[in-house]
């Protein structure tokens, strides 16, 4: 997986599961996966150091996984949409279908 794959497969994650991360850690990968900002940029926001942030960023990505790897809800929003479009639905009627599902 390329660091692009890597970005967009955690920013969906997030999504998926950030309310099951500690406060801290939902805080971090929510302002760096999904409002893209920096490490620094966090540090200097949260008056911690990098360090920390990074820290922090690791911890959050694994239990982002394990959760993953439990529930596999990721997975299945994934064959589900796949299924959506295999069989032509509007993408409206897509997108209300997948929204009522989160």
């Amino acid at each position: 997986m390329n660091s692009l794959e890597e970005f967009d497969y955690y920013n969906r994650l997030v999504d998926l599961y950030k309310e099951l991360l500690t406060d801290i850690q939902k805080n971090i990968v929510v302002s760096y996966y999904l409002y893209n900002l920096s490490i620094s940029e966090l540090a200097e926001e949260l008056n911690i150091t990098r360090s920390a942030v990074s820290y922090n960023l690791e911890l959050a990505k694994k239990n982002l996984k394990n959760y993953e790897d439990k529930l596999h809800l990721l997975e299945k929003y994934s064959s589900l949409a796949d299924f959506l479009d295999k069989n032509n639905l509007n993408s409206e009627l897509k997108q209300k279908i997948m929204e009522e599902l989160l």
